[in-house]
């Protein structure tokens, strides 16, 4: 065996490529017919391999399918529009609210949301919460004391754990 680090990689690659029966040979050349049919504007590129393992016959196929769509003679000048995400259908919170004398909490798992993407309300003792971000979105309300308002509420978010927390008189 060689002490020389490129030498032994190739010899890696060149195993790599022999058990795999020059899948990677194959994939390479149907890259290169992708290429070669986006030149012409469309088309459908198939590669098929079959190989023994010594356990039996894996077969391989790749297919890879494209439209170009545009312009007569050739690809599109104009601009696409953005495809805007469809919103994520909110996830029910679940929440852990705690009550004992003047201390009233609410503890939640929102992973993926910040602060900023939490929006509270309060009103006629219920608290609703609705949170969006990084793909997923989340809803909830539940009881509050009368006495809770928007304004003495303390919100923390951190690490996808909301606490809220308030001083309510009795």
């Amino acid at each position: 065996m060689t002490d020389d680090p490129k030498k032994r990689m190739d010899s890696v690659r060149q195993e790599i490529d022999l058990r795999l029966d020059g899948l990677f040979g194959d994939l390479g050349r149907a890259l290169g017919d992708v290429l070669a049919k986006l030149d012409e504007a469309g088309g459908e590129v198939r590669h098929a391999r079959s190989f023994d393992t010594g356990d039996g016959p894996i077969r391989a196929q790749a297919d890879i399918r494209f439209r170009m769509g545009g312009l007569e003679g050739g690809a599109s000048t104009a601009t696409p529009e953005p495809v805007k995400p469809e919103s994520p259908k909110p996830r029910d919170i679940t929440a852990t609210i705690l009550s004992e004398g003047p201390h009233w909490s609410l503890t939640a798992e929102l992973p993926g949301v910040t602060e900023a993407d939490l929006d509270l309300t309060v009103t006629d003792g219920q608290i609703t919460i609705t949170a969006a971000g990084q793909g997923r979105a989340y809803t909830g309300t539940f009881d509050a004391p009368a006495t809770l308002t928007k304004d003495s509420l303390t919100v923390s978010l951190r690490n996808g754990i909301l606490d809220l927390s308030a001083e309510v008189p009795e």
